[in-house]
C-alpha cells in the first residue's frame, strides 16, 4: 500500500476522526447520508447502480431481489426527503 494513501485511511486525519471506512459506507448508511444531504438543502442526488450487486447472473438476466429492494428503498428515501434521484447506469 502506498504510504500516502494509507494516511488518508487514518481516522485521526479526518474531521471528527471519521475515516474512510465510515464515510464511504453508503450501502449501510444511506438513510443517514440522504437525511444529511437534505439538511444541506441538496435538491438532486446522482448515484450509480452497482451491477455486480444487482445482477445474480447477467448472462441469464437474473437479478437479485435483495438488490432490487435495496435500490427501491434508496430511491424512496431520496424522494421522501424532497431530493430528485438521478441514476447513473455506468460510472
Amino acid at each position: 500500500m502506498d504510504r500516502k494513501a494509507g494516511l488518508n485511511c487514518d481516522p485521526s486525519r479526518w474531521y471528527d476522526q471519521i475515516g474512510s471506512q465510515k464515510a464511504g459506507d453508503f450501502y449501510h448508511r444511506y438513510k443517514e447520508n440522504i437525511a444529511t444531504m437534505a439538511s444541506f438543502g441538496l435538491n438532486t442526488f446522482r448515484f450509480t447502480i452497482q451491477w455486480d450487486r444487482f445482477m445474480k447472473d447477467p448472462l441469464k438476466g437474473i437479478v437479485d431481489p435483495k438488490a432490487i429492494a435495496y435500490y427501491q428503498d434508496v430511491i424512496k428515501t431520496i424522494k421522501r426527503h424532497g431530493i430528485k434521484p438521478i441514476i447513473s447506469l455506468e460510472h
